[in-house]
């Protein structure tokens, strides 16, 4: 999910913001009339989702959102740059290793959710006072089931699993780099008696490993798989499910801890401390979190934040590649990032994997 396009200016040193109006018309007067709300996010085909969901029945009201595209990272930045000055943006759309330093830096407003009606459609892990979730990916190992099978490879239980010497070569595991590293390092991690202040498991699993390819971007891991380059990866299950009529690929979600089984990576959307006009903020919170916002989710493969769409997909064949009941969702882990260290992860990394990912 990245901006397509992105108008570059500096400002105190760093990157400011790319603000785009959405292209929506307001038709005729509602309840936020001439309302303008700044809303920070994914580009591409994720911000048109947002726009055909959540925009277009925000001008149905007299408002108007505008788009600043980017990634949690740059975001992140931006308002770094702001400190003391208006913030470049009034809502935020962010991953939860974000949430920490975000809350530590007192940059979030409370969520008035009184005015967030469809915040009963959510269980409580899925919301805070300062954020509600919007999409989940459950980080799994994709196997080619064709592969596995003419070579009689046993489906993988666990990432110890991945060292069967007919692997060898064919593997592939996120980059230290990439957005999709974490779930998968601490889920190796906690596998072989590490946690969030312990990776030397996963990195010790990774480093005896012939890894054919570490991956930085989901678009060049699906061409790995599509094509047979790659005949395991750890990597989100909405790889899969957007390779689903494409490859013979299926996914297992292995058993980290006792009971826990797979590793989630979440998207948040957050109020900015700060932000103008309250009340449609929390209007476009309870959009977010809507049934038709949700169910758009549930179509690129991510995975709603409501239990009614969840419920709904779990009920359709060939979806259990995904955990989608409630006691499967509740039993998988989520990160506490506030133990996490990406710069030390990166150290400790290149010292053991080395130069070669």
């Amino acid at each position: 999910m990245k901006s397509q396009t992105a108008i570059k200016l500096f400002a105190v040193g760093l990157v400011a913001a790319c603000v785009t109006a959405v292209d929506v018309k307001p038709s005729v007067a509602g309840m936020f009339d001439g309302v303008e709300v700044r809303v920070a996010s994914f580009g591409g085909k994720w911000r048109k989702l947002i726009e055909s969901t959540v925009g277009e029945a925000f001008a149905k009201e007299g408002g108007k959102m505008v788009y600043v595209a980017g990634s949690p990272s740059p975001n992140f930045a931006k308002l770094i740059a702001a400190r003391g000055s208006e913030p470049p943006f009034d809502l935020m759309e962010t991953t939860d290793d974000f949430l920490p330093p975000l809350l530590a830096k007192g940059m979030l407003d409370e969520i008035d959710y009184n005015k967030v009606p469809n915040e009963s459609a959510l269980p409580s892990q899925n919301k805070t006072k300062h954020g509600v979730l919007t999409w989940v990916t459950q980080s799994s190992i994709i196997y080619n089931t064709e592969k596995f099978k003419e070579h009689g490879i046993p489906v993988p239980q666990k990432y110890a699993d991945l060292k069967h010497p007919k692997l060898q070569g064919k593997i592939s595991i996120p980059d230290i780099a990439g957005g999709g590293v974490m779930p998968c390092l601490v889920g190796m991690a906690l596998e072989g008696g590490g946690s969030e202040t312990n990776i030397q498991p996963a990195l010790d699993l990774i480093a005896s490993l012939d890894v054919k390819a570490f991956w930085k971007g989901n678009s060049g891991l699906r061409t790995l798989l599509k094509s047979g380059d790659v005949w395991a990866a750890c990597a989100g299950v909405h790889t899969m499910g957007r390779l689903l009529r494409v490859a013979p690929l299926w996914a297992t979600h292995v058993e980290v801890k006792p009971g826990i089984h797979g590793v989630l990576k979440q998207g948040w959307l957050v109020k900015i401390k700060g932000g103008k006009n309250d009340a449609a903020r929390d209007w476009i919170v309870n959009h977010f979190i809507s049934k038709a916002h949700q169910e758009g989710v549930m179509k690129g493969w991510l995975l709603s934040s409501r239990s009614d769409v969840l419920a709904d997909y779990a009920s359709r064949d060939g979806m259990d590649f995904m955990r989608l009941k409630p006691d499967e969702v509740k039993n998988m882990y989520s990160i506490d990032f506030s133990k996490v260290d990406r710069a030390a992860y990166t150290e400790q990394w290149n010292r053991k994997v080395g130069a070669g990912s």
